[in-house]
């Protein structure tokens, strides 16, 4: 399982909704796809660049997800364990909504602010409420004190 990459910036990609980068780690590049925030902070290509990774695997094939801090990655995997939650909605979560934020729309059952992500209607907003309020109090539980 790939957890974590560090190489050179070698091509950033957008693709409809989807954006990403191809990084190249000792000479393999692997195609990892990011929030729209990330993409939009990069730094320029050639520069170095870490990340967190998420590695999804289905019969399809395998999708790497990257995120710059290893917490911001354990939130998108509980996202993604809610039924009805995919990768592509939990990414346009944690695109639309800081990581605080987002734990604090969440833990709060915030509808209307969960509801600003692309893809997330009401009912999947109850779902997220309702199976991932008390996990993240306890798990990030330090961003809820804050602002």
């Amino acid at each position: 399982m790939i957890g974590w990459l560090q190489g050179e910036l070698a091509d950033p990609w957008q693709q409809d909704k989807r954006c990403g980068v191809l990084l190249v780690c000792h000479g393999v590049g692997y195609e990892v796809q990011l929030t729209q925030r990330q993409w939009q902070g990069l730094p320029a290509p050639g520069d170095r660049l870490t990340l967190h990774i998420h590695q999804a695997v289905r019969e399809d094939g395998w999708t790497l997800y990257g995120f710059g801090e290893r917490a911001e990655r354990d939130l998108f995997r509980e996202l993604v364990a809610v039924s009805g939650v995919g990768p592509q909605m939990a990414l346009g979560l944690l695109g639309c909504l800081e990581r605080q934020q987002l734990v604090q729309a969440i833990v709060q059952a915030d509808l209307r602010r969960l509801c600003q992500a692309p893809g997330v209607g009401r009912r999947t907003a109850e779902r997220l409420a309702v199976e991932l309020r008390s996990r993240l109090q306890q798990r990030f539980g330090d961003l809820l004190g804050a602002g």
